[in-house]
């Protein structure tokens, strides 16, 4: 599933949810349109969103351009480095 990410003043992007997260990937397309204030951490943009999930499948790598959420923050984030 696609779904379009815009950083305003920036400009937009397409993000792909994939099947490695079916649960939270539903979860999050449910609850679209998401708004946030963004924060950045080493190489990553996040921001709070208003949902309560549990670690799906967690991985503790992520590549640029993958997009997740994290439990502990209740945060979706975007990935523009290797971490």
């Amino acid at each position: 599933m696609e779904i379009q990410i815009e950083v305003v003043g920036k400009g937009k992007a397409v993000g792909k949810l994939d099947n490695r997260n079916p649960e939270t990937a539903e979860k999050i397309i449910e609850s679209l349109p998401i708004e946030g204030s963004a924060n950045i951490y080493l190489e990553e943009l996040y921001f709070d969103i208003s949902l309560d999930l549990e670690y799906e499948n967690s991985s503790g790598q992520s590549k640029c351009g993958d997009i997740s959420y994290w439990p502990p923050g209740n945060a979706f984030c975007i990935f523009y480095g290797n971490s």
